[in-house]
Parts: structure tokens; C-alpha cells; sequence
């Protein structure tokens, strides 16, 4: 008898410490959601199901295996343990931040690493990504590998690195994409943590919403170029006592 393998564990592609600070107001454990490519609706007869609508965060922003798969080779890969070791980096730092408190430089460096895991960890990462991975496995050494895992009888594996078969590239593709989620860019992290940074504040009853992208800079125009910037909510708030701008200190 054989049984069907334990479904993937769910996982949260946007974090629930993050959704948090969009909570609403009238229900703290909730967050509204929208869905993108569906029309508005407040509910009724005709469309009963509301967009917006409200969900507990420790659904929201989460899917089925988002940060784990099993390689070509027949192990679990799991990046998950990875990125919660990565995001514990800048959790105080966006404590203190909604807070409206100053922060040190040390304290801006490891928010970066947090901006950029969070600009990595994404949906919208993943198409970025897809292109350089297909790039860089042009140079992938199948046939090699073929036969190093026919040599040690692994014949099963050895089927399977098979840049012929469709199925299996794209599983493998699928892996080394999730593999460079866990890896911070240096360079990336170090220009963040050299732009200067503003915050804002809004007045009245208004709002800062977030998506399923928080951390956003537009496509096409590096960090180190003019009218380069990344912009990501820090939470929905708008009437706390505060400046209306400010700067993370340098020293």
C-alpha cells in the first residue's frame, strides 16, 4: 500500500509580523484583502462576495509549499528556515520604526537585508527572476552530471537530467530560483542602506495600504541610478503624533 506524500505546509509569502501593522483597526487579528483582476464590490445580490474583503492575518499573504519544492535529485527543499533566520534581522528595526523612533546605522543596515529579503521574497521576485536563471543554466553541465549519477547507479536521477525533457528543466529551474531566494545581495543591501530615507505620514482619515509586493522599486532602473528608489509601507497608520517626514540618522 503505498501513501499519497503529507502536503506542503503553508507558508507566508508576505510575513504575518508585517501584516500586522495593517491590521483593521475594528479587528486587530484581521487585515483587508483585495483581489487583484476582480472588480469592487461592497456585496450584494448580484455579487455576494466582497473585494476587498476581510481576512485573519495568519491567512493572509500565505500559500501552499511557496518556499518549498523536492529537487530533481528526490530532496525537500525547504528556504523557509532561511528566511525567517534572515527577516529576525530587521523585525526590531520595524518594531522601533512604527514606533517613530530613531534608529543607528547598524539598525539601517540590517533593515536593509529586511527590505531586500522582503523585494525578494515576493510573487512578482519570481518573474523577475526567471530570465537570469534560464540565462545561467544554458552553461548547466547535464550531461556530466548524467553520467556521474549513472556511474553511481542512480538511474532514476540520471533519466531525469534531461535538458530534452520540458518538465524536468522547469523543475529544475524551479530549484536554483528558490536556492538564490536565500541569498542576500551585498550590493543590492549595501546601496539601500546608502540611499537616504524618508518617511511619511498622513493626515486625518487617511491611510497607507500595502500588496503582496510590499517592497517596490519600478522595473528597469537600478538602485544606483537616478530616479531610483524603492518604496514599501511600513504600516497603515496615519494619525499618530510625528513629523511628517524624517530621516533614518547616519551616525
Amino acid at each position: 500500500m503505498r501513501s499519497d506524500p503529507s502536503p506542503a505546509p503553508i507558508q507566508h509569502i508576505v510575513p504575518r509580523h508585517y501584516l500586522r501593522g495593517f491590521a483593521d483597526p475594528s479587528a486587530r487579528t484581521d487585515v483587508w484583502v483585495y483581489t487583484k483582476g476582480q472588480a469592487y464590490s461592497t456585496g450584494n445580490e448580484v455579487n455576494p462576495r466582497r473585494n476587498p474583503f476581510r481576512q485573519a492575518i495568519r491567512s493572509a499573504g500565505a500559500a501552499r509549499g511557496a518556499y518549498t519544492l523536492r529537487t530533481l535529485a528526490g530532496a525537500q527543499l525547504d528556504a523557509d528556515p532561511v528566511i525567517t533566520q534572515q527577516e529576525g534581522w530587521g523585525v526590531e528595526v520595524l518594531r522601533k520604526l512604527r514606533e517613530r523612533a530613531p534608529i543607528s546605522v547598524d539598525e539601517k543596515i540590517h533593515f536593509s537585508i529586511y527590505i531586500d529579503l522582503m523585494a525578494d521574497r515576493t510573487p512578482a521576485r519570481a518573474a523577475r527572476a526567471l530570465p537570469f536563471v534560464r540565462k545561467a543554466m544554458q552553461d548547466f553541465p547535464w550531461y556530466p552530471l548524467q553520467r556521474m549519477a549513472a556511474e553511481e547507479g542512480k538511474f532514476d536521477l540520471a533519466r531525469k537530467l534531461d535538458p530534452r525533457v520540458p518538465e524536468n528543466v522547469a523543475a529544475f529551474e524551479r530549484e536554483q530560483s528558490l536556492r538564490g531566494l536565500m541569498q542576500r545581495s551585498q550590493a543590492i543591501v549595501k546601496q539601500i542602506a546608502m540611499m537616504r530615507w524618508l518617511f511619511f505620514t498622513l493626515d486625518g482619515d487617511q491611510f497607507f495600504p500595502t500588496t503582496d509586493n510590499p517592497a517596490y522599486f519600478p522595473p528597469g532602473v537600478g538602485l544606483a541610478k537616478d530616479g531610483g528608489f524603492i518604496l514599501m509601507p511600513i504600516d497603515s497608520q496615519s494619525n499618530r503624533p510625528t513629523d511628517h517626514t524624517f530621516q533614518a540618522p547616519l551616525d
